[in-house]
Order: structure tokens, then sequence, then C-alpha cells
């Protein structure tokens, strides 16, 4: 088994949320981004849990949370 490099689309984010995000300069997640936005993403619609993230300044908290939000409102 390879270990595949993490992408926004591998974590589930839609393409056209992925396609922005890379106009912008953003092409791989950090590691905040990579543990918040699967688990946010499978509580939209659904009963899911509270999401507790501690990462220092600029590590990419904002968009751990507001992407999965914006997928939901596509």
């Amino acid at each position: 088994m390879t270990d595949q490099p993490v992408t926004f689309a591998s974590l589930g984010l839609p393409e056209t949320l992925v396609a922005s995000l890379a106009a912008r300069g953003i092409s791989a997640p950090t590691p905040v981004q990579a543990g918040v936005i699967p688990l946010a993403l499978a509580g939209i619609g659904g009963e899911g849990g509270d999401i507790l993230a501690q990462a220092r300044t600029g590590s990419g908290k904002t968009l751990a949370f507001v992407l999965p939000l914006a997928a939901a409102f596509g």
C-alpha cells in the first residue's frame, strides 16, 4: 500500500471549491484541515457531534471549518 498525498478533493470537497482554492494558490490541505474537513463533511446533514481543533495561528483552522459549510451550501 502506498501513501497517497492528501488533497482537498480526497477529503471530499466538491470540485468547484477545489478549483477555487487552487486559483488562490492553495494546493494542499494543512494537517488541521486534513483532520477536520472529513469529520465536518460527515456531520453535514446529519446529527454530527462537535469538533474541537487546536492549532497554531496561521495553520488553516478557519478554512478547516468554513470549507465544509461552503460545500453544504454549494
